[in-house]
């Protein structure tokens, strides 16, 4: 039973390591090129901060698609900047 406890333990903690480090390896990007080629290629225009403005034919990217791509563009800044405190520690 002792035995069963410790392996379910270490199972668990070597996933959790595996999972921190696909985090890490994803916040390698920064946001600012998260949607740029080679990353994405759906998207012809971007404002400052890397947001795409048009898609790839041309056309406006829509307002709800906007919130869409901002969202994950944060999501990706909190992961970058995870990496580079996990980098500054190395």
């Amino acid at each position: 039973m002792a035995a069963d406890k410790a392996a379910k333990k270490a199972a668990n903690a070597a996933a959790a390591e595996k999972q921190k480090q696909a985090q890490l390896e994803k916040g390698r990007i920064p946001p600012s090129e998260l949607f740029k080629p080679p990353q994405s290629d759906l998207y012809s225009a971007w404002d400052d901060n890397g947001l795409p403005t048009k898609d790839k034919e041309g056309a406006e990217v829509s307002k709800a698609g906007g919130k869409k791509l901002l969202k994950e563009w944060k999501t990706q800044e909190k992961l970058h900047d995870a990496f580079l405190a996990w980098e500054k520690e190395q």
